[in-house]
């Protein structure tokens, strides 16, 4: 039996409809857009009490939830996919449904849809540890501390260690890189 459920309460992926994508990345609008890659763009987006429909885990119907649902505005990433990316859309939300480690950014859910493939992850609100090395001061940070980078370099490799080596299925990541690690708040 489907029931409504909070998307940053679960283990599993929740399957967002187009409409609540488009809403929360205001229809990914050009403003929003934090990051660009091989597969595709990535989008900041909100998610919350505007959002007034979700699906359901176990089923694929969309299920009006009252807009006081949720207390707050929630942050997300989007990444925006080609649908021609499907293969690469598959494999991450197949390894990253299965990954659940504080080094490792988590899946909230995914969508797809209009010729493209939408999955949707926690904002990491600190960005990438590449605007941290490179010209930080340009990009509004402050340089890092040789303790903060050891600090980043150890929590990088817990989170490589997890995905290769203590998933029940063998994951490698092959794309370790500066612009690939996320930092919160506290650099973590």
């Amino acid at each position: 039996m489907a029931a409504d459920i909070d998307p940053f309460q679960t283990e599993r992926p929740v399957i967002f409809s187009l409409k609540v994508v488009g809403d929360a990345t205001a229809n990914f609008d050009e403003k929003r857009k934090i990051g660009e890659g091989g597969y595709g763009s990535v989008y900041l987006g909100f998610i919350g009490t505007h959002v007034r429909y979700v699906c359901t885990v176990s089923c694929r119907r969309i299920m009006k939830r009252p807009s006081h649902a949720w207390p707050c505005s929630q942050e997300i990433a989007v990444k925006k996919m080609r649908a021609s990316k499907s293969k690469e859309f598959f494999a991450e939300l197949k390894a990253l449904c299965k990954v659940h480690h504080i080094n490792v950014v988590e899946l909230i859910g995914y969508a797809a849809g209009d010729d493209h493939l939408y999955l949707v992850y926690e904002y990491v609100q600190n960005g990438s540890l590449s605007e941290h090395l490179h010209d930080p001061l340009l990009k509004g940070h402050q340089p890092l501390s040789w303790t903060a980078r050891t600090q980043i370099a150890l929590d990088a490799a817990r989170g490589i260690e997890y995905i290769h080596d203590h998933t029940k299925a063998c994951y490698v990541h092959r794309d370790i890189k500066t612009s690939n690690i996320l930092l919160d708040n506290g650099l973590r």
